[in-house]
């Protein structure tokens, strides 16, 4: 029986890893904000030349917040759809961060891979697929 409880409770490196998902998703929010925030800016002074791209970076952030979010709600019910659906999302994240590094980003860009390469780690690891496989 007491085995049995101790299985139940989530790995710690996967707490912390849920804990960075919910981390990501807000500051997805806060980057689409930003965003939105710049596109409007520049369109006050004319500078409409690359709003387009801006606001879908925006909308896409957005998309990846509402997907880190509704997964960080959703791995307390331990789906395994949400496994799979974390990584995918990372995954993504992390090519747009090394592209980003490698147009010129800098310290938090890195501290993004290094975070996401830690989520990816954790959530495909034995212990976090045997967590979300019960």
């Amino acid at each position: 029986m007491a085995q049995q409880a101790a299985s139940e409770r989530m790995p710690g490196k996967l707490k912390f890893a849920l804990g960075a998902v919910w981390f990501q998703g807000l500051m997805n929010v806060v980057a689409a904000v930003l965003l939105f925030s710049l596109v409007s800016d520049r369109a006050d002074h004319g500078q409409d030349e690359d709003a387009g791209v801006l606001r879908a970076l925006a909308y896409v952030s957005l998309l990846a917040a509402a997907v880190l979010i509704a997964a960080a709600v959703l791995a307390l019910r331990r789906l395994k759809g949400v496994r799979i659906a974390v990584i995918a999302v990372e995954s993504i994240l992390m090519a747009g961060a090394l592209f980003t590094l490698f147009s010129g980003g800098g310290g938090p860009v890195i501290a993004g891979l290094v975070l996401g390469a830690f989520v990816i780690a954790s959530f495909a690891s034995a212990e976090g697929k045997a967590w979300f496989t019960r």
